[in-house]
Formats: structure tokens, sequence, C-alpha cells
């Protein structure tokens, strides 16, 4: 009974913890898809499977679009919010959701800052897969958040990254996308 117990408090704490980690992701969402000119939305799994599967008939002969919308099943949940017109989000504000992320378990796949454009990709593993994948984009009068939960595999993103190569017919060797 007491080791029961214990064990009912360990996943009780654990999972605390876990939500913790994405507290802040969340409660910026909410706090900055209230302003105007504001586009956001939140999709379950469900429903994008559902619209994958419908739009998989009418792109039969495009390889991209297939390989994009395989990813689709993968996905459990995501979160859109687009900003236009005037960024409330401050450079300070950015850097510090950057710097929350890295602290809990998240790696930059990719980082770009280029005249006054800021590209973030962070991604965070379990068990070799993308469990959770967050895109930040940041200019001078727009913003981009997305947030994904997954359970996508790198061998998935290879296929994908393979098939747009070999769409634009771009000579690469073949490489597996590195791991975060």
């Amino acid at each position: 009974m007491k080791n029961l117990f214990i064990l009912f408090i360990s996943m009780l704490a654990f999972s605390m913890s876990m939500e913790a980690q994405t507290f802040k992701v969340n409660s910026f969402y909410q706090e900055y898809r209230q302003y105007e000119n504001t586009f956001s939305l939140t999709l379950p799994g469900w429903l994008m499977r559902l619209g994958a599967g419908i739009a998989k008939k009418h792109v039969a002969e495009d390889d991209v679009a297939r390989e994009a919308l395989s990813l689709v099943k993968n996905i459990r949940r995501m979160k859109l919010m687009v900003v236009e017109d005037a960024n409330p989000i401050s450079n300070e504000t950015y850097l510090n959701m950057i710097q929350h992320l890295d602290k809990h378990a998240f790696e930059r796949l990719i980082s770009v800052h280029s005249d006054g454009t800021h590209v973030d990709i962070l991604v965070k593993e379990k068990k070799e897969k993308i469990r959770n994948l967050i895109v930040l984009v940041q200019e001078d009068d727009e913003f981009v958040f997305l947030s994904l939960k997954t359970k996508l595999k790198y061998e998935d993103l290879n296929k994908f990254i393979q098939a747009v190569m070999d769409s634009k017919d771009i000579p690469v060797k073949q490489k597996n996308l590195p791991r975060a």
C-alpha cells in the first residue's frame, strides 16, 4: 500500500512538472491571442487527420503534398497565432520565451536572425520522437507562433525533405536529418 501511494505521488508530481514546462507557452498564447489584428487557431489532431485524409485524395500526383499530409497523422494538437500590422511582442519578451524553452528541455533545431527577422524552431524529444515542435517568427510588424504536440520521427521528416529535394531536382547527398 505504501509503495502504491509513493507511485501515485511520484506520477502526480511528474505530471505537474510537465504541465509547468508548457504553462508559460500556454499563457503566452492566451495573452497575445486577444490583441487586435491577431488570428489564433487551435486544432485537435483528429480534425487535422480528417482533413489530411480528405486532402490526400486530391493530391495523388504530388509527392511533396502526399508526404506533408502523411506527417499530419503524427500531430496530436496544433496552436497557431499570427499577429499582423503591429507586433505587440517585444524583443525582450521573445528572448525570454526562447530562454524559457531552452531551460525546459527544448533544443533549437534552427535559429536564424537576419535584417530584423528572427526565426527559431525548437523541439523537445522523448524516446527518439519529437513530442513538441515550436516555431517562432518575429519581425518588426508581424509575429507567428506555431506549437505542435506530435509523435514525429526523424525518419518521417527525412522522407518529407527528400520529397521536396526530389521535386526541385536539387542534387543533394543522401544524409539523415541530424538529431537535435
